[in-house]
């Protein structure tokens, strides 16, 4: 707060002068999320569960890991093939609970981090930090939110009692439909980490307001 001030006041000659009807609606931004960070993590964490339940609807995280073992068991025993294959599919789930371990353990750090990164909101030489943590932090909170249109898709689409798209369910497709759903559970909390990190969520924001802008002045000037 007190750099920020000075920024106010001191011209370097570096451009890094700051105007105070600039300073102060940063410095209270900065203020007010610091302050109410946890409050804020709260009610986002509260809407991302809300989201991932509605999409399951009835369909619990132990019907899904039952039905899972089910097929694993049926399709696994009928060669051996699909017993290795079934194996291959134990690690990816092994891989999935780990990488969920991981998301946790990172909302931890972030959530402890939030009041001292939330707080370089006051300066636009320090706000990236800010940035960084809402990027990340909306990331990791929507991955259960993807992971669950995955499941249920699996589940109600693939693994229905009709079969694949049609086909006749059972054995091979079981597994492979299983492999596949478990693979890119797994790999979603890195896809939504990658798009935080890199700032594409920022730039496809960006481009999300532009758009709207244009469309509203489009709409208002016809």
């Amino acid at each position: 707060m007190l750099f920020g001030a000075g920024l106010v006041i001191v011209d370097s000659g570096t451009g890094t002068k700051l105007r105070a009807k600039e300073a102060v609606p940063r410095l209270l931004a900065g203020a007010g999320a610091a302050n109410l960070s946890l409050v804020i993590l709260r009610h986002m964490t509260e809407i991302s569960n809300g989201l991932s339940r509605g999409i399951m609807g009835s369909l619990t995280s132990q019907a899904v890991a039952a039905g899972m073992a089910d097929k694993l068991m049926n399709g696994a025993f009928d060669n051996p093939f699909l017993a290795l294959l079934g194996l291959f599919i134990i690690v990816l789930a092994i891989l999935v609970a780990v990488a969920y371990v991981m998301r946790i353990a990172i909302l931890v750090v972030l959530t402890a981090a939030a009041p001292l990164l939330l707080v370089t909101h006051a300066l636009p030489q320090t706000e990236n930090w800010a940035r960084l943590w809402w990027r990340a932090t909306l990331a990791l909170l929507a991955v259960p939110v993807a992971q669950s249109f995955l499941v249920v898709a699996g589940f109600q689409v693939f693994l229905s009692g009709d079969g694949l798209l049609g086909l006749s369910s059972g054995g091979l497709v079981d597994l492979l439909v299983i492999g596949c759903i478990l693979y890119l559970l797994f790999k979603v909390p890195f896809w939504g980490l990658d798009v935080a990190m890199s700032g594409a969520g920022s730039a496809t924001w960006r481009k999300t307001k532009h758009y709207a802008t244009v469309a509203a002045k489009t709409a208002v000037a016809a």
